[in-house]
Order: C-alpha cells, then structure tokens, then sequence
C-alpha cells in the first residue's frame, strides 16, 4: 500500500507510534520525513513527525493499515446550498490561514519544533491570536486539508427558535463519586414535556 497525502492510517500500538488514527498530511523522502496528524487529538493539536522507513516498515508488518475516512455530515454539504453566511464564514477562516496552509516548510517547521516562529510572526502579523490561528489549522489537517473542513459545524446543535436533537441516552461522561462510598442519584433525561412544564412555571 502506498503512502499518500491525505490517507488515513491505523495505528494498532507500535513502539514509536501510539494506537489511534493519522492523516499524512505530508512527506519528504530524501530526509525520511513523514508528517502525521493524529485524528483524535486536542482542539489544538500539532502535526507529528515521524520516519517515513519506519511508517513504511509498520505498514509492511501490518502494525499498521491504511483505513478509510468518514467525514463530518456538515463537510458534504453542495457548495450551491450553503448559506452565505456560512460560505463567509468558511472562506473568512480559510482566510486567515491561506499563507500557512500553501507555505510547505511552514508546515515542516511547525511538526518539527516545540514552539515555530513562523507562527509567532505571523499571528503579531495578522494581529490574530495563535491559539485561534492553531484551532484552525487543526481543523483544516484533521479532515482532508479541505476547505470545506472549516464550514461552522452547526447542523446538530440547537439554535435560537430550534430544538436540539433529542436523544435517549444520557450525553457526556458519567460522574463518580470522589469521597462518598453511597450510589449517584438516577441520571434524568430532559423531555419535551418537562420543557414544556418549566416554561409553564
């Protein structure tokens, strides 16, 4: 299997790699450099690099598989369906992060070192603060280098006049007890009667 920009690879747990899911986002042979962004990373996250023999070596031992991609639902929307407020948006963020993202040793350099000056420059430059600057990239690496990446991801949320999709689970992490040996309380999912109950009261 080849290694190519954009695929998507499993990492089963190797000495040098952690488990988990990357996008090559780029790669020089002749200095056996490989960039790598971990999909499940921090909002923030930072490409990865790697040794482009040793990547080929896992791939041949089969520690590690190339793996498909599925994208966000708010990714595949036509072009012609978009808002223009969400297509001012998207090319607003794609803005801010145009010179990055088309620079290739910009990209080299920020995998490579702890803290780039090259992204310092350019958000005192921009006047755009770094973390907002790094929120993007991440974004744009973790789903294909895709403009469409940096569409607001709103379609599931609730918005003013809209209800959120209700759900029959609980949302988020149970909660444990620190201290108390004694059993949580029942967890209580909101419905839309007991919504409709609080706006009564």
């Amino acid at each position: 299997m080849d290694i190519i920009r954009n695929s998507v690879w499993l990492s089963q747990g190797t000495d040098l790699l952690a488990e988990g899911l990357y996008r090559v986002l780029d790669f020089d042979r002749k200095v056996d450099l490989l960039i790598l962004f971990k999909i499940k990373s921090e909002r923030t996250g930072k490409p990865i690099p790697f040794s482009f023999s040793m990547f080929k070596y896992y791939i041949e031992s089969n520690s590690i598989t190339c793996k498909d991609y599925i994208y966000p639902s708010y990714m595949l929307v036509d072009e012609k369906e978009l808002t223009d407020k969400d297509r001012g948006r998207r090319d607003e963020n794609y803005n801010i992060i145009k010179d990055l993202v088309d620079d290739r040793m910009f990209l080299f350099d920020y995998a490579l070192h702890k803290k780039s000056h090259l992204l310092m420059d350019y958000s005192r430059n921009k006047k755009i603060s770094q973390y907002t600057i790094r929120t993007l990239l991440a974004l744009y690496w973790r789903h294909g280098q895709d403009i469409y990446a940096l569409l607001p991801a709103f379609s599931n949320c609730g918005a003013a006049g809209k209800s959120r999709i209700k759900h029959e689970i609980k949302l988020g992490n149970s909660k444990k007890n620190r201290a108390l040996p004694n059993e949580r309380s029942r967890v209580f999912i909101l419905n839309e009667r007991d919504i409709n109950n609080i706006r009564k009261s």
